[in-house]
């Protein structure tokens, strides 16, 4: 699960006359998206690869297809996996709580009105890992200043209960002495984040974003260390 909703910008943040014909992106960035979970607080850091023309993208993050894309609006369609990699089993808490890769289908659109925008998010894993679906809405406030692009943005996120089962369940089968049953109803998880790009060069910028978010319709999940979950990213990328 994308606990930080991050768009990871890399493919399409830097502006360069070479994306028309195709364009490579290399990066890198460190992350503490499982923090939400108990014990689960370490940072992470990953290695980013991407190929990216005007209208198809390509790399870690997964595949997507610009149905449109102008000054304004964009739509966009796409496929993403998270690998399987949700808990650490060597946490005791999460020892056998095995989560196979999912393959999430996604369709995404935003507006641009000057400045304000808001910007949609339907989501459906097509596997058989969770079989469970995500529906996002958002808006924000976009400015760019001497130094930096910043956006401020706050929405809610729908998720079906078998989406939360993934993420937050403990089925009848992995409940312990240590780690109670389980069974996720449906929830809506409102949050706010906040992501700047701070451009070094022509081609090389840097990302920060935070994410702040509400997961009191879950809170009862054994795994979960608390209520809220903040997350953040940092990373550089260089585009050629």
């Amino acid at each position: 699960m994308k606990l930080f909703q991050t768009t990871l910008l890399f493919g399409t943040m830097l502006s360069t006359p070479a994306l028309a014909e195709g364009a490579f992106t290399l990066g890198a960035f460190t992350s503490n998206d499982t923090s939400v979970y108990i014990d689960h607080d370490d940072w992470s850091l990953m290695p980013y690869v991407a190929y990216d023309t005007d209208r198809f993208h390509i790399g870690f993050d997964g595949i997507t297809y610009h149905l449109l894309d102008t000054d304004q609006t964009a739509v966009s369609v796409g496929a993403t996996t998270n690998y399987g990699d949700i808990f650490d089993q060597e946490i005791a808490l999460f020892d056998g709580l095995d989560r196979e890769a999912d393959l999430q289908i996604e369709l995404t659109g935003s507006h641009d009105f000057g400045g304000f925008f808001v910007e949609g998010e339907v989501a459906v894993d097509v596997s058989d890992a969770k079989s469970g679906h995500l529906a996002t809405v958002a808006a924000g406030y976009a400015a760019d200043l001497s130094f930096a692009s910043l956006s401020l943005k706050g929405g809610m996120t729908y998720t079906s209960d078998e989406h939360n089962q993934y993420y937050y369940g403990v089925s009848t089968d992995e409940a312990t002495a240590d780690r109670a049953e389980y069974l996720a109803d449906d929830a809506f998880l409102p949050f706010i984040a906040l992501e700047a790009l701070m451009p070094v060069s022509d081609n090389v910028v840097i990302v920060a974003q935070i994410e702040f978010r509400d997961l009191d319709d879950v809170k009862d999940s054994p795994l979960l260390d608390d209520d809220t979950s903040t997350s953040a990213l940092l990373g550089i990328a260089y585009q050629f």
